[in-house]
């Protein structure tokens, strides 16, 4: 689940503090797709819960909060950031395959599954995998 990420509870008041001292009056909350429903089309009300206690303890901090509702593309499994990965089984994609079938870039998988050589793997931009079969399928605009 994703309690606890992009901040931990515990932490909350020191980072939030530290925030205010050098003069911020305002931040950033994403909230993905991935965060909200993980485990399939169902709701996770405990990460629901943690994002409204992050926000109390902002307020706290008198900090105002864009809450950004995060989406770029799909899944990371397919190079993109934060939908949920059963989100492509419904689809009826294999993600086992994607980078044997180049449909994605992964980081972690490219070349070859085995090699981990940074020199091997090609240059990489935020929208790399836009023009990738699977995003190319799921993107809808």
């Amino acid at each position: 689940n994703f309690i606890g990420r992009p901040l931990k509870l515990d932490d909350a008041h020191e980072h939030l503090a530290r925030l205010r001292g050098w003069g911020f009056n305002m931040l950033c909350l994403p909230v993905t797709w991935e965060a909200l429903e993980h485990e399939g089309p169902k709701y996770d009300h405990n990460f629901m819960d943690y994002t409204m206690e992050i926000l109390r303890k902002c307020k706290a901090h008198e900090l105002k909060v864009y809450l950004n509702p995060h989406q770029d593309t799909w899944p990371r499994v397919s190079g993109g950031s934060r939908a949920p990965y059963w989100a492509l089984a419904t689809c009826s994609f294999n993600p086992c395959a994607f980078s044997m079938i180049h449909a994605v870039i992964i980081h972690c998988e490219y070349s070859t599954p085995g090699s981990r050589n940074p020199a091997e793997m090609p240059a990489m931009i935020w929208s790399t995998n836009y023009g990738k079969l699977v995003s190319q399928t799921m993107f809808a605009p």
